[in-house]
């Protein structure tokens, strides 16, 4: 068994509880623990024998004794209940001090003592013994708990058949109010319902008819919320009207028109929003631009838009945003275009400056995928096409790492710009991995030719994340030196190999050692060979990229550096005995 220390409910905490009973005798009365007497000294038993094996019990355990302990409660109190006359005793505070409740648990709390006294063992018990114990204990509980508990679930069960009957009335009175407003029987099913019109001028029937259902009503807002899910606006405008003229406890115009929403009764949204709280408006736009892409339907986006519209004339500013996020990042984010470019053209800031959570807008929209999103945001009045986002890309970089050539076409189109590098010192041609986007760039200026500090061409930037065979000739055709060699002499070629000089794989090259065949088939030939000591990786099998290090040597000189792209440091090995360490944040 796994070893947990079993924590039991103390007898202390029994009496807390039986000391607050309430008791509606004088204090003359004399109460007797004789009737509980054999099973509390067969609960201080037990308690014993499971203290003994504490060390064995489980989460099972403990919830059994658990049990034990509430069941044992139980019994107390239908004991005070059956002595004092009043079997609906219940626990209160009223009369804690009463001295006939105190000589009662105290004279429990003895018989249970002296029978853990007499149940001490002073030797510890065995595994095997405590099984057998616990098994025991089992066969002893499920009686115990039916004989305790069976009065009470039969009570309970009496008072809910019992409350049931009281509200049949009342419950078919909203039944048939709620079906004249549109409400389908079978509404519960899980297959879809098609949607009635709701009848007011029957529903107005009822209502004036039924006194049991004009005195339901008012205590009833929830008939509000589910109406706004099955109902019109018809029999909406009838209950915020006629029923209720200022929304009812349980459903506020907020809660129903979260209910539409959710269902897509976008025309009972729509009704809603126009009797909005204004200071509601930005909570119920979150809620509408917000919805999900992935479980909405595909039109959601152009059915919602006239409900946002609406929530405008009310008020509803272009740029408001929600917990410092605006609804613009929202509605990008969660791919409902539509909503986003009306937010635009309502005033949402398209020039928005990112914060932790967000992106600006354009490139948050070219992350969405949507084309006519993008062009509207990058054909707005003052943007700024060529703003940044947290890892350094421009929208246009972004779309280039996404390999999203339409939508790079139609930045292009608006006026923005290749830079001949990013931020981290790399070209956008590092980021290609497709042929149409390799096209794309080059015939907007982007240089083939491009090698980095150290001489080494786009190729190996290239093996993170291309499809080799079908960039490579392109580049390569216009212009990618492929056998140039770097400042150790090296070309490719002889970093395109199945094991590095460490023997381990190399990340950046796994790509480039399986097209191997295919680089000499265009041409590619070795070069001298790099023999710079390469940081491995154990953990991904390959090798540690652009990462800080620590060489000491052996007469306690330190090299510190930055791999390059390839894993490798700017030493190579003399023979000598070294320490060489990646320097971890």
């Amino acid at each position: 068994m796994v070893l947990r220390q079993f924590v039991r409910v103390s007898l202390r905490g029994l009496m807390m509880l039986t000391s607050a009973l309430a008791v509606t005798s004088s204090s003359a009365m004399s109460l007797s623990v004789n009737a509980v007497r054999t099973d509390a000294e067969q609960y201080g038993t037990w308690h014993q024998k499971f203290k003994a094996c504490e060390r064995f019990f489980h989460f099972e355990e403990d919830f059994q004794l658990s049990q034990y302990d509430a069941d044992f409660n139980e019994q107390i109190r239908q004991d005070l209940a059956r002595q004092i006359g009043n079997p609906r005793l219940e626990l209160n505070d009223s009369t804690q001090g009463n001295p006939q409740v105190q000589r009662y648990l105290t004279d429990l709390a003895g018989v249970i003592r002296s029978a853990e006294n007499k149940a001490i063992d002073q030797t510890r018990p065995s595994e095997e013994q405590c099984d057998a114990r616990l098994q025991s204990f089992y066969a002893y509980l499920r009686p115990y708990n039916d004989r305790i508990m069976v009065p009470v679930r039969a009570a309970q069960e009496a008072e809910e058949r019992a409350a049931e009957q009281a509200a049949a009335p009342t419950r078919k009175a909203l039944d048939e109010f709620e079906s004249a407003l549109g409400k389908n029987p079978d509404s519960d099913s899980t297959s879809p319902q098609a949607r009635r019109p709701s009848d007011v001028a029957l529903a107005r029937k009822l209502l004036k008819a039924n006194p049991v259902l004009r005195a339901a009503l008012p205590g009833s807002g929830d008939v509000l919320c589910h109406a706004a899910d099955y109902s019109d606006p018809e029999g909406l405008r009838f209950l915020l009207t006629e029923v209720w003229p200022v929304p009812p406890d349980g459903c506020s115009i907020k809660n129903a028109f979260y209910s539409a929403q959710y269902t897509r009764n976008y025309d009972n949204a729509e009704w809603l929003a126009g009797r909005a709280d204004r200071k509601d408006l930005v909570d119920l736009a979150e809620r509408l631009v917000s919805g999900d892409s992935s479980s909405a339907p595909s039109d959601y986006d152009s059915k919602a838009l006239p409900v946002l519209e609406r929530l405008f004339s009310m008020g509803l500013a272009g740029n408001a945003e929600s917990d410092r996020i605006s609804l613009l990042h929202l509605a990008i984010v969660n791919k409902n275009p539509t909503l986003a470019i009306a937010l635009i053209r309502h005033g949402a800031d398209v020039n928005r400056q990112p914060n932790n959570v967000e992106s600006p807008p354009l490139i948050e929209a070219v992350s969405s995928g949507s084309t006519p999103l993008v062009e509207v945001i990058a054909n707005a009045p003052g943007m700024h096409l060529n703003t940044e986002n947290s890892d350094g890309k421009t929208a246009l970089e972004e779309a280039i790492f996404e390999d999203k050539p339409e939508i790079v076409a139609a930045l292009f189109k608006v006026g923005a710009t290749l830079r001949p590098a990013m931020r981290d010192g790399r070209p956008p041609l590092a980021d290609v991995c497709s042929a149409k986007m390799a096209k794309l760039l080059l015939a907007h200026g982007a240089d083939p030719r491009w090698r980095d500090t150290e001489g080494n061409t786009l190729l190996p930037y290239l093996g993170l994340n291309a499809e080799l065979k079908e960039v490579i000739p392109v580049l390569v055709n216009a212009g990618l030196p492929l056998n140039a060699t770097n400042r150790y002499g090296a070309t490719i070629l002889n970093y395109a190999t199945e094991e590095s000089s460490t023997g381990a794989k190399s990340l950046a090259l796994e790509s480039l050692a399986e097209q191997r065949e295919f680089l000499i088939g265009l041409g590619a030939h070795v070069g001298k060979q790099d023999r710079r000591f390469t940081f491995a990786n154990e953990r991904s099998g390959g090798v540690e990229v652009n990462k800080p290090y620590r060489i000491r040597l052996a007469d306690g000189r330190l090299i510190d550096g930055t791999t390059d792209v390839f894993g490798k440091a700017s030493w190579t090995p003399d023979g000598g005995k070294f320490e060489a360490t990646i320097v971890r944040p």
